[in-house]
């Protein structure tokens, strides 16, 4: 038997497609188990609450796992190379991770759309002034708005064709993930009650990549194309403008090769 073929690397290489579908399913489950629930009554005395706290969780974590792509590639890479591994050792070789982080960033905006319309369904009850007031009085409102608001542009621009029309400031544009992370990682933390600390582990994670991106634009040599100060290049075009987001939707032609150069996201 090919102990090669069971490799990591190899096996998101040549199931590609298959390991996209089912993490696909599994960040697609908690929505499904929502609406299961809902269509049987069973969402508990307040199931509005229930799908607004429950999607909430779900955004941050799609985000999270976004931010993760970058360090996780170079945490891998660097593990084969201390193992000595025949395989996984550069950053290419974990590019399926990259391609699979656009599915991945569509997901959190989609369930921070739905958490979003809940809350202004269930707790502002679509009253715009009312909505100003929490905004003024409720600083986790004000974050979380901040959050979704920052998550709209990039997934608007999140197209091939967006990044030509927008050139090399599209890449500028989308470091607002950065922004997004932050404010909606706040929005947790100040929505969170004293002496409950569910917030804390997504706190945590989400300063914990944000420190690894600035610790690594610090490093003297730092290049962005190279090492990953350029959130999410997809493919690397002749004119060297890197195109799609990891907020865009699955699409093919924005995919890179598998057997590309090492680049950033």
């Amino acid at each position: 038997m090919n102990t090669a073929a069971l490799h990591p690397a190899r096996l998101l290489k040549d199931h590609y497609r298959r390991c996209w579908w089912t993490l696909l399913a599994l960040l697609v489950l908690p929505a499904l188990s929502l609406f299961q629930s809902a269509w049987s009554g069973t969402l508990g005395a307040n199931p509005l609450e229930r799908i607004e706290r429950d999607t909430g969780r779900w955004a941050i974590i799609c985000l999270t796992l976004s931010l993760a792509i970058t360090p996780g590639r170079g945490v891998l890479a660097s593990t084969m190379t201390l193992v000595r591994s025949p395989l996984g050792k550069r950053l290419s070789d974990w590019n399926p991770l990259v391609r699979m982080r656009r599915m991945i960033g569509m997901m959190a905006f989609a369930y921070a759309a739905v958490h979003i319309g809940v809350y202004l369904e269930l707790d502002v009850g679509w009253e715009w002034i009312e909505l100003l007031r929490s905004l003024r009085e409720k600083p986790y409102v004000l974050a979380g708005a901040l959050a979704f608001l920052m998550l709209v542009p990039l997934a608007a621009t999140s197209t091939d064709r967006a990044m030509r029309r927008m050139g090399r400031h599209w890449k500028r544009l989308h470091r607002l993930s950065y922004v997004a992370a932050i404010a909606g990682a706040l929005h947790f933390l100040w929505l969170s009650k004293p002496g409950v600390f569910a917030a804390y582990p997504y706190v945590g994670a989400i300063a914990a990549l944000l420190g690894y991106r600035l610790v690594v634009a610090l490093r003297p040599g730092f290049d962005p194309r190279r090492d990953g100060g350029d959130e999410v290049p997809e493919r690397l075009r002749a004119d060297g403008i890197a195109p799609a987001s990891a907020l865009s939707a699955p699409h093919e032609s924005s995919e890179p090769p598998l057997n590309q150069k090492e680049y950033s996201a």
